[in-house]
C-alpha cells in the first residue's frame, strides 16, 4: 500500500514569499482548470445517481465536489517559435477536454484565458502543453538545463488550495538529493528526479521549481517541474528536471501534439502488460476520456468487487480524489488483468494496427480467445477509445445499469432472533467474514433439554442487491454445544448438535457502511446418534440485526 499512497501523492506548493520578484512571478505562474466536456458531466451525473442507489452515498458526494471544479498550477514558458505556453502536469488536466488558465493581479483581480487546447502531453513524464492565444500579452519563463546540485537553493511556486480556493505561495528550500531515483514514479532510465525541501502543499502540481537567476528579467529560470508529495516524510518532494521537460515539451510543439506514434504507444502498451514490477495503475494513462464518458451501468463497481487488496484501496482512494481517474485505475485494473490468471502472465499475440471508422483496431488473443482495442488520438495522446466492447456490451457483458449484481459489502453484524419452536426462545448470532460466506459464534435458549447452547459455525450466502437493497439467501452450518437438563439414552449430558440452518436476509443499506437487517431462517436439527424424536427438531426462527462493512469507502479512512 506504501506504493499506491506515494504515487497518489500529486501536490506540490510553497509556503513563503521571498525576494523582490515574489509579486512579479504571478505574470508567469497561473491556475490551471480543467473543462470536462459534456458527455464526461452527463456521465458523472449518471454515474453517481447510479451509485447512490446502491448505496454508495459517499461516492455521490465525491462527484459533487469533483464537478465543481479542479485545479492545479502551470507556468508559462515561451517556445523558440516566438508563441507562448503553458506547461504543468499531465495529471492536472487529465480529465479535462479543454483547459482554462487565471493569472492574478496584484489587486486580487484575475486575467482569464477559458477552453484552451491541450496540445499533447507526456505520460512518461506526467508533462501536458497548452496553448496560449495569440491575445495574450504576457511573458514566459526559461528553462536552465544545468543540473542542480545537492544544496542548491531552490523555490516552489503555484497556488495551492486554501479551503475551496486557489491561492498564490512562493516557498524556499534546498536541493536534498539531485538524482533521486524512484521508478514507481519515473523510470529511471528515462529520467531521475530532483528530490528538494520547498514548502509543499496540495495545489502546486505542474508549478515550476525555481532557481534565482539575474540572466532573466523574471529573476529565476526553471529547473523543475513539482509533481509529487511522500505523505510519509517531511519536506521531502519531487520534481521533474527542466532539461528533460524542454526536450518533451520541445518534441510536442513542433509536432504539434503528435510527439509520439501510434506504432510507440503500442510498443509501450505491449511493454506494460508484461512488465511483472509495474503497477497496474500505470495502464490508466492509455485510457481515454472518452471512454469513461461512454461506459454505462456499474462498470466500476463490478471490477471493484473482483479487485482485492492494495488493488481495491488503491481504486478507491483514487476514486474519492478524481472520480474519473478512479474509473480508469478500474478499467486499467480490467485490462491489467485480462492477461494474466492467478498473476500469471498468459501468453497472447497482439496483431498490426488495422484502420477502422473510429480509429485503429489492434486485436489481442488468448488461447482460443480474442478481443479488441480500438485506439485513437485524444489532446495529442494515442489512447484506448475502447477495450473488449466494453462500451457497446455496457457493464462488462451486462445490458444496462439496472442489473442485479452480486454483491454484498457487509462484513461483521449482530442479529437477534426469535425461535419459534417447541421451547421457543431467543437466539443472539455475531458474524464476521467476507461476501459470499461468514464465520458465526451464537447463543441460544431455544432447545429442549438445555438451558442454553453456544455454538460457531460457517453461513453461505448469495447475495443479489435490488438498487439499496440486498436480498441474501443462505445455508448455515452450525455446531453447537451446552449442557443438558436431561439424560438422553444414557449419553453424557454435555455434547455437541450439528444444526443446519436455510433462509433469506433483507438489508437496507442505511449509510455507505452500515445496513439494518431483517431475516428469517428454516432451522433443521439432525442428530442420528439419538433414537429419541426430540432429536430431530425443525421450526422457524426471525431475526433483526444491524451490519457493518468494509466494502464501502469509510472503511479506508
Amino acid at each position: 500500500m506504501k506504493r499506491f499512497k506515494f504515487l497518489l501523492s500529486l501536490f506540490i506548493i510553497g509556503l513563503v514569499s521571498w525576494g523582490a520578484y515574489a509579486s512579479g512571478m504571478r505574470d508567469y505562474v497561473c491556475i490551471v482548470r480543467s473543462n470536462f466536456s459534456e458527455k464526461n458531466k452527463e456521465f458523472l451525473t449518471s454515474y453517481k445517481n447510479t451509485m447512490v442507489s446502491h448505496g454508495y452515498n459517499s461516492f455521490g458526494k465525491y462527484i459533487d465536489e469533483y464537478l465543481k471544479g479542479t485545479f492545479g498550477s502551470g507556468f508559462v514558458y515561451a517556445a523558440s517559435n516566438g508563441k507562448f505556453y503553458v506547461i504543468t502536469n499531465r495529471h492536472v488536466i487529465s480529465s479535462a477536454e479543454t483547459a482554462t488558465v487565471q493569472f492574478e493581479k496584484d489587486d486580487g483581480t484575475y486575467t482569464e484565458y477559458e477552453k484552451l487546447k491541450i496540445l499533447g502531453v507526456d505520460d512518461d513524464l506526467d508533462i501536458a502543453v497548452i496553448e496560449l492565444p495569440s491575445s495574450f500579452k504576457g511573458r514566459g519563463l526559461s528553462f536552465r538545463t544545468k543540473k542542480v546540485q545537492d544544496g542548491d537553493e531552490v523555490y516552489t511556486a503555484g497556488f495551492p488550495g486554501l479551503g475551496e480556493n486557489p491561492v498564490w505561495q512562493l516557498g524556499k528550500g534546498s536541493v536534498t538529493n539531485s538524482s533521486a531515483r524512484i521508478k514507481e514514479l519515473i523510470d529511471p532510465s528515462i529520467s531521475t528526479l530532483i528530490q528538494h525541501s520547498g514548502q509543499v502543499d496540495g495545489g502546486n502540481s505542474g508549478g515550476p521549481l525555481l532557481v534565482s537567476d539575474s540572466n532573466y528579467k523574471a529573476g529565476y529560470s526553471v529547473v523543475g517541474v513539482n509533481t509529487w508529495k511522500a505523505i510519509s516524510r517531511e519536506n521531502t518532494n519531487f520534481a521533474i528536471p527542466g532539461g528533460v521537460v524542454k526536450t518533451s515539451v520541445d518534441k510536442i510543439i513542433s509536432s504539434k501534439g503528435n510527439s509520439i506514434t501510434l506504432a510507440q504507444k503500442l510498443e509501450k502498451f505491449n511493454a506494460s502488460i508484461k512488465n511483472e514490477e509495474e503497477l497496474f495503475s500505470n495502464m490508466s494513462r492509455y485510457i481515454s476520456n472518452d471512454m469513461t464518458a461512454n461506459l454505462k451501468g456499474t462498470v466500476f463497481m463490478n471490477i471493484l468487487k473482483t479487485a482485492k487488496g492494495k488493488s481495491y484501496d488503491a481504486i478507491l482512494v483514487t476514486f474519492a480524489n478524481d472520480p474519473i481517474e478512479g474509473v480508469k485505475y478500474a478499467l486499467a485494473y480490467y485490462i491489467y488483468y485480462k492477461f494474466r490468471k492467478s498473476n500469471n502472465l498468459l501468453e497472447y499475440q497482439m496483431s498490426e494496427a488495422e484502420k477502422v471508422e473510429n480509429g485503429y483496431k489492434v486485436t489481442f488473443t488468448i488461447g482460443e480467445k480474442t478481443f479488441d482495442a480500438i485506439w485513437f488520438n485524444e489532446n495529442g495522446s494515442w489512447v484506448i477509445k475502447d477495450f473488449d466492447n466494453v462500451i457497446a456490451n455496457g457493464a462488462l457483458g451486462a445490458s444496462n445499469g439496472t442489473q442485479n449484481l452480486i454483491y454484498n459489502p457487509y462484513s461483521v453484524g449482530l442479529d437477534v432472533g426469535y425461535s419459534f419452536s417447541e421451547k421457543k426462545g431467543v437466539y443472539i448470532n455475531g458474524f464476521m467474514g467476507m461476501e459470499k460466506f461468514n464465520f458465526r459464534i451464537f447463543y441460544r435458549n431455544d432447545v429442549p433439554d438445555y438451558d442454553s447452547l453456544f455454538g460457531f459455525g460457517y453461513k453461505f450466502l448469495l447475495p443479489f442487491n435490488f438498487g439499496p437493497i440486498i436480498v441474501e439467501p443462505s445455508i448455515a452450518i452450525d455446531l453447537c454445544f451446552g449442557k443438558s437438563n436431561s439424560y438422553i439414552n444414557s449419553f453424557d449430558s454435555s455434547f455437541f448438535r450439528t444444526t443446519t440452518l436455510i433462509g433469506a436476509t433483507i438489508v437496507a443499506n442505511v449509510s455507505d457502511s452500515m445496513g439494518i437487517a431483517v431475516g428469517a431462517d428454516y432451522v433443521l436439527f439432525n442428530f442420528p446418534q439419538f433414537a429419541s424424536d426430540e432429536s430431530q427438531m425443525n421450526f422457524w426462527k426471525i431475526s433483526a440485526g444491524i451490519y457493518f462493512g468494509n466494502g464501502s469507502t469509510s472503511s479506508l479512512w
